[in-house]
């Protein structure tokens, strides 16, 4: 691996690092206590594969099916006018969180658009700052029937 390979793997794990930081305000047991630098490694190796794992999905599908991205894009789809709390629509508008998981009593169908406004559930209002994601794909969750995982992407 040359210096320039080396050095930008750097900057894209430091990157993702600075990211780890609102992971962890997601997850309750990083809340009162800082983690090791161990924990951190293992959440931005996480991160990486998971990253990885996205990229090459997105990758495949542009590149074995031309104008998959524009074929979700469809006169049929919907548009959703979402609730969403401060520390997820942050997540969602980070690119941090790729995915929705919804009580499906809107008949959501993939190629839908998602408006996420944030709500503000200490003072029960709107905050005003809105989000549009696409749905790239849409599964029924079984050990929670009634609802769907959806995968998003900005629109």
């Amino acid at each position: 691996m040359d210096d320039k390979m080396t050095s930008e793997r750097r900057a894209e794990i430091s990157r993702l690092l600075r990211r780890c930081r609102g992971r962890m305000d997601l997850r309750k047991n990083f809340r009162s206590q800082s983690p090791s630098k161990g924990e951190l490694g293992q959440i931005a190796t996480e991160l990486l594969d998971e990253v990885e794992r996205q990229d090459a999905l997105i990758g495949w599908l542009v590149g074995t099916q031309p104008g998959y991205l524009d074929s979700l894009k469809t006169k049929n789809a919907n548009i959703h006018n979402l609730k969403c709390w401060p520390e997820y629509f942050k997540a969602v508008k980070e690119r941090f969180k790729t995915w929705e998981v919804r009580k499906n009593d809107r008949g959501y169908k993939v190629g839908d658009i998602l408006q996420l406004a944030e709500w503000d559930p200490t003072t029960e209002q709107y905050t005003g700052r809105i989000f549009s994601v696409r749905v790239t794909y849409m599964v029924e969750l079984p050990q929670s029937p009634g609802f769907v995982g959806m995968t998003v992407v900005p629109e």
